[in-house]
C-alpha cells in the first residue's frame, strides 16, 4: 500500500472566519473534487528494498569478518619473499 500527500486549499463564505471554515469544509465533504497535486510519500516497496539493503550489507559485513579471520599476514610475507619466479 503507497501513501500520498495531498495539497489542496478550502474556500469558504462567512460572516467570521469560522463561519467560512465551516463552509469550506462542508462544501469539501459534499465533494472534494479530483486531487490537483499529489506526491508519493511512501510504499511497501520502499520497506522491502530497505530491508533487502539491510541484508546485503549484513552478508557483506560477514563475509569481510570471515576474511580477516582467515588473513594471515606471514603466509602473506612469506609469500611475497618467497615467489617461485619462473
Amino acid at each position: 500500500m503507497n501513501t500520498y500527500h495531498f495539497t489542496i486549499t478550502l474556500q469558504g463564505s462567512g460572516d467570521t472566519p469560522e463561519e467560512a471554515w465551516e463552509d469550506a469544509v462542508e462544501a469539501f465533504m459534499q465533494d472534494p473534487g479530483e486531487p490537483h497535486e499529489t506526491k508519493l510519500v511512501g510504499s511497501d516497496d520502499t520497506w522491502q528494498n530497505y530491508l533487502d539493503f539491510l541484508r546485503q550489507t549484513a552478508e557483506a559485513k560477514r563475509e569481510m569478518a570471515q576474511e580477516a579471520d582467515d588473513y594471515n599476514p606471514e603466509a602473506e610475507i612469506h609469500d611475497m619473499y618467497n615467489n617461485d619466479e619462473e
